[in-house]
């Protein structure tokens, strides 16, 4: 073969190859234009309808707290935000408590969140730890018993799409938080660690369902919990 044959051949090799790269670059191309059409129609996430309410008064309340700190008696609630049965407490007893211990003086109160729904065999997301985290976020801005409220208002099942964070920002809004903050809070994880540490303390006091209450350190769940407050209150006047 001649060397007039070879760069023939060389240069056919080259212009084929070229042609390959140029197919290959239509064909990328192609795809990124499909990719973005595709995702830029794609309909936006939306909170949907949930319930605004308006916030059961609680007297003295400071972050997750509530009630005249030098109370007798001291109450910690172990709760999880997906908890169908906190969720009843909440709608059907808590407001009695308040009125007829909290707002008399006897007892102090706090809320500690226990956020273990998520880890319920073939539980899927973190709908217990996000409200949780978002909880705190509001309680920056002293609205932690406000979103309390509006959480258990708008839970409709555990692990049922009820706190997806558009919702949980939502919620904010609708209560009249600062939002770049509260946006802020929530979308950077700021109480992730703080929530895991929360359940370290309910596993810690051996607490194993909620809600769970600590009554002066004695364990009370809904059917015990006004006898046992009325034994501590009793206890502390002798």
């Amino acid at each position: 073969m001649s060397k007039r044959d070879d760069q023939k051949k060389n240069k056919k090799a080259r212009q084929q190859k070229g042609r390959i790269y140029w197919i290959l670059g239509i064909v990328a191309v192609a795809v990124v234009v499909v990719l973005v059409l595709v995702l830029g129609n794609r309909p936006a996430q939306t909170a949907g309808e949930f319930t605004r309410i308006t916030p059961n008064p609680r007297p003295q309340a400071d972050g997750l707290s509530m009630g005249d700190p030098n109370a007798p008696v001291k109450i910690v609630e172990f709760a999880d935000f997906q908890c169908p049965g906190c969720k009843s407490f909440f709608e059907t007893v808590e407001s009695t408590m308040v009125e007829k211990y909290i707002a008399t003086g006897e007892v102090y109160y706090t809320f500690s969140p226990f956020s273990f729904v998520d880890e319920f065999p073939g539980a899927k997301g973190s709908e217990s730890k996000d409200a949780a985290a978002a909880a705190y976020c509001a309680a920056d801005q002293n609205k932690f018993w406000e979103y309390h409220d509006m959480l258990y208002t708008n839970l409709s099942g555990e692990n049922s799409g009820s706190y997806t964070q558009v919702r949980l920002l939502a919620f904010g809004e609708a209560l009249g938080l600062n939002m770049t903050d509260f946006k802020t809070c929530v979308t950077s994880n700021k109480y992730q660690q703080r929530v895991l540490e929360a359940n370290s303390y309910a596993e810690k006091n051996k607490v194993t369902g909620t809600p769970t209450f600590l009554v002066n350190g004695v364990t009370a769940d809904t059917t015990t919990l006004f006898d046992t407050i009325d034994a501590a209150i009793a206890k502390g006047s002798n």
